[in-house]
C-alpha cells in the first residue's frame, strides 16, 4: 500500500511544473482533493489514492509504475476507474458509482472542481454555469452512491 505520505511525494514528482487554467500549482488540487477525502471518512489508504486520483491521466506515471511503488490492489483498482478511458461520461460514472472507494475519490474531487471560489478563477460566467449545473450532477449520483453502497 502507498501511503498518504508517500502519495504526495509521488504526486509532487508527477504533477511537477503543471498549473491548473487558473495558473495555480496542480499539486493544489491534489492536496485539496485528499483532504476532502478525508473529511468525507475515508482511510489512509484512500487519502493517499485522492493524492494520485490524476496522475494516471495527466503525468507519464503507469498503473505498473504505481504497482511497482508498492501501491495495493485496492488503489489500483479506483485509481483506474477514475482514470478516463474513452468510456461515455454515463458509463464513466456509473462505473465508479459503483464502487464504493472511487465514489468517495470521485466526490472528493468533484467537492474541489465545483467549489464556487476555484470555478471562479477557473473559467468565464457561461462555463463556470456549465461546470456547476455538472458538478452539481455528478455530486447527486456519487452521493447516492455513497449513501447505497456498504
Amino acid at each position: 500500500m502507498i501511503t498518504s505520505e508517500r502519495a504526495r511525494a509521488i504526486a509532487e514528482r508527477a504533477h511537477a511544473g503543471q498549473v491548473d487554467k487558473a495558473g495555480v500549482d496542480y499539486l493544489h488540487h491534489c492536496a485539496a482533493v485528499a483532504e476532502h477525502a478525508a473529511a468525507l471518512g475515508a482511510d489512509d489508504e484512500l487519502v493517499a489514492t485522492a493524492w494520485l486520483h490524476d496522475t494516471i491521466e495527466d503525468t507519464d506515471v503507469t498503473v505498473d509504475v504505481l504497482q511497482a511503488d508498492g501501491a495495493s490492489q485496492r488503489q489500483l483498482r479506483v485509481l483506474r476507474l477514475l482514470t478516463h478511458t474513452g468510456l461515455d461520461r454515463d458509463a464513466y460514472l456509473a462505473a465508479i458509482c459503483a464502487d464504493r472507494d472511487a465514489a468517495l475519490v470521485k466526490r472528493a474531487d468533484n467537492m474541489h472542481n465545483g467549489d464556487p471560489a476555484r470555478l471562479a478563477a477557473l473559467a468565464d460566467g457561461e462555463t463556470r454555469a456549465r461546470l456547476a449545473a455538472k458538478y452539481a450532477g455528478e455530486a447527486e449520483l456519487l452521493d447516492a452512491a455513497l449513501r447505497r453502497t456498504p
